[in-house]
């Protein structure tokens, strides 16, 4: 066993130290230019759904902004920002990390416990969850273990189930100090269940989330799904609705508010396939609501000509212009554009609450469609980066094509231009083309392109992977370059050529000169595995053996499974990328795809028919002052350039929700681990076996990490990098545990430490 071990950690430390070697930090201070306005939140990444919350991420007293995206399944974190004396909202990635990584369909943040902390409430297939909020005072923002939550029927605890296309109300209905939960059913959208909170009348404490559920629909609401029209509603419980028309069963959000300021809950309501908010007053009382037709105002917010958003608006009542009076928001609860096709570069709808107090009966205002989204490149659905020296002036300028977006009233593709304006060393993106070469005259959908000198004269051209715009068909085509090498572009779309390449949906493309014989091989990134699992692998790589690009003769699949990389969820919709990262003179394989992670497989070139590992562990986390994975959300598209001199490119993630994130690349040459590297350190680990604390001395300041026998993280509150650090191990299970001890500098070393019973 002892032998075991210390080949486990071997292994362990070694993977971990080369590692190192690809680091990457997320920036926001590269300036993007539309018209005179420079974007404050320009490399934010774009929103498609946002769902709305508030939360103290800093643990300084002031409630921040967090907005989970519900199409892309990403979590955006904002500091609220004192700026000589004006408050304003700023990007702060670094608290994404903090939320757990797998949640999914819409967060919304509610103190459950009563502690003044607000917990996560979330949903999944098998029921509502919840994580708590246990951050301690002084210490980083912290969610314990999932929960699900639970109702007592006919003397059974089972899970809640509202589904994951409805939007609950998360509030005290009733009137007794707790929360409780208002959802339309799972099955069709008819009925509104009131789920009570019964965890003190039930003799538990408020984090044991133990509800009951109303027999009837709650205020007697029931909604006509087979109407044939939407806001159809019938009151008291009856049952009389038409029967004839289209069916607009599924989904239905919930807003529950004071309307009126009478002390009890009156409702917001949207509907999948409406675009109405749908207002309705309570007449009745907290502990006893009702409502009845006169109560229904299908027109919300009042005295506006303002629509609400195209297609399923759900509605959040946060404080977000920092005058302590809460406002409205309003967003569609959509999880897939390419069926509802809205227009997603304007979907957060902002209205300021004009009341004279917080107490008073809210009087909302339309002030704006994009809300957050002003600030930050959003071309739509969908961003597909890539770099190039388009005016041959000697930097790289940026073009993002998109799936589409909503233009002149048409869900249309496009190509953006944003011109450096800057210098090759310290750029400025400018808008300087909306619609580079008037893509969207084209009948296209989910533009991707690269340049690469496809016909062999010296000059790049322009390599068009995309769909046709029912979605049936998928293509790659080139726009061949008229102009000299080193030469302004100039392209014609009248010029364009069909390459002979069998792609299919979103697969994506990389042309790379594979075999260095001079021209463009192929490397195909896949989105789906293909029938019968004939290509069980996500990376195809296919040889150039014939000089005409437009002949399926000048393609042969030279490896089905390049990588080994398996086909999984994780890896679906993979875009590869072949280039030095971290100019050590050796060609890595870099790959984003439906994980929400950057992924390098180092020096590939010299093992092109081997098995690759991926390194992860790659995004820095300014408060944990660790590596880890990045969580961008799905559906990623990467483009890598050097921007600041330093011959290490640096990446620019695209991302579902239409806007790019940048990342300054930090990576070092790997050097290896170091024998002596311990011995430098002086390192000491006491007492040893231990059964309450470890301490940790060095003559460095280092970063302390611990890790099971199964290779697992155990999660620690350290003091970041440090001479001295000292370890609680009594709540951890007796066994060998790893040390991972780090510099900044990049060394590393391990130890081994056993805590006994």
């Amino acid at each position: 066993m002892k032998h075991c071990f210390t080949a486990m950690l071997l292994l362990f430390f070694t993977n971990a130290y080369a590692q190192q070697g690809f680091l990457f930090e997320q920036k926001n201070d590269v300036k993007i230019v539309i018209g005179t306005d420079t974007l404050k939140h320009g490399w934010v990444g774009g929103l498609n759904s946002p769902v709305f919350s508030r939360i103290d991420l800093n643990q300084d007293g002031v409630e921040d902004l967090y907005v989970f995206d519900r199409e892309n399944t990403r979590s955006n974190t904002f500091l609220a920002h004192n700026v000589n004396g004006t408050w304003e909202w700023k990007p702060a990635p670094q608290y994404e990390a903090m939320f757990p990584a797998k949640l999914d369909h819409w967060v919304l943040l509610r103190d459950f416990d009563g502690d003044g902390k607000k917990d996560i409430f979330s949903v999944e297939p098998l029921g509502l969850v919840a994580y708590q909020n246990i951050t301690v005072a002084g210490g980083p923002l912290t969610f314990g273990p999932k929960k699900f939550l639970k109702q007592d029927t006919f003397n059974k605890h089972d899970a809640m189930l509202t589904g994951t296309y409805t939007l609950p109300a998360i509030a005290d209905i009733d009137g007794d100090g707790d929360l409780d939960i208002l959802s339309f059913d799972e099955n069709d959208g008819t009925f509104v269940y009131h789920f009570k909170n019964k965890s003190q009348e039930l003799g538990y404490d408020n984090d044991s989330l133990r509800f009951t559920k109303d027999a009837m629909s709650w205020a007697g609401i029931r909604r006509c799904v087979n109407a044939g029209l939407c806001n159809s509603f019938t009151f008291n419980n009856a049952s009389n609705c038409k029967i004839n028309g289209t069916n607009h069963g599924g989904g239905a959000s919930i807003l529950a508010i004071d309307l009126d300021n009478d002390n009890d809950k009156d409702i917001l309501v949207g509907t999948d396939m409406c675009a109405d908010l749908v207002q309705m007053t309570n007449n009745g009382t907290s502990a006893l609501a009702s409502m009845s037709s006169a109560s229904l105002n299908t027109v919300y917010p009042p005295n506006t000509t303002q629509a609400i958003v195209h297609n399923y608006p759900a509605s959040y009542y946060e404080d977000v212009n920092f005058d302590g009076i809460k406002d409205l928001l309003v967003a569609p609860f959509i999880d897939n554009n390419k069926v509802e096709k809205v227009g997603l570069s304007k979907t957060s709808w902002f209205y300021k609450n004009t009341a004279a107090s917080a107490t008073a009966a809210p009087v909302f205002v339309y002030q704006q469609d994009n809300f957050l989204q002003d600030k930050m490149i959003d071309v739509g659905e969908w961003a597909r980066p890539v770099f190039a020296d388009i005016d041959a002036d000697g930097d790289q300028d940026l073009l993002i094509g998109n799936y589409a977006d909503m233009r002149q009233g048409q869900f249309l593709s496009t190509v953006s231009l944003y011109t450096n304006v800057g210098t090759a060393t310290s750029p400025m993106f400018k808008l300087t083309n909306p619609d580079y070469l008037q893509f969207s005259q084209a009948d296209i959908k989910d533009i991707k392109l690269q340049f690469g000198d496809v016909d062999g004269n010296g000059s790049k051209d322009l390599i068009i992977k995309y769909l046709h715009s029912s979605g049936a068909a998928s293509y790659v085509d080139f726009i061949p370059n008229q102009a000299q090498p080193n030469q302004p572009y100039v392209f014609s779309r009248a010029n364009q050529v069909r390459m002979a390449l069998d792609t299919e949906g979103y697969d994506s493309p990389l042309f790379y000169d594979m075999d260095n014989d001079g021209d463009l091989d192929l490397l195909l990134g896949t989105y789906t595995q293909p029938p019968l699992l004939q290509n069980p692998g996500v990376i195809r790589y296919y040889k150039r053996v014939g000089a005409d690009a437009t002949s399926y003769q000048s393609w042969r699949i030279e490896d089905a499974n390049f990588g080994d990389i398996p086909w999984d969820f994780p890896y679906r919709d993979i875009q590869p990328t072949m280039i030095d990262m971290n100019n050590d003179g050796k060609v890595d394989l870099v790959t984003v795809a439906n994980s929400g992670r950057i992924e390098v497989y180092s020096d590939v070139m010299s093992n092109l028919t081997g098995k690759f590992t991926a390194y992860t562990d790659v995004l820095l986390n300014t408060i944990q002052n660790t590596y880890e994975p990045s969580k961008f959300g799905q559906s990623l598209y990467a483009a890598f350039a050097d921007l600041d001199g330093d011959s290490k490119p640096e990446a620019v993630i695209g991302t579902s929700g239409g806007g790019v994130v940048f990342l300054k690349n930090n990576s070092t040459v790997q050097l290896g681990v170091k024998d002596n590297i311990a011995a430098d350190l002086k390192l000491n680990v006491y007492p040893n076996p231990a059964t309450e604390t470890v301490n940790i001395t060095a003559a460095e300041n280092v970063q302390v990490s611990v890790f099971d026998a199964a290779g697992r993280q155990v999660s620690f509150r350290t003091n970041g990098f440090g001479k001295q650090h000292q370890l609680n191990v009594s709540g951890l299970k007796p066994g060998v545990y790893f040390l991972k001890i780090a510099t900044k500098d990049f060394r590393s070393a391990g130890r081994t430490f056993v805590v006994g019973k």
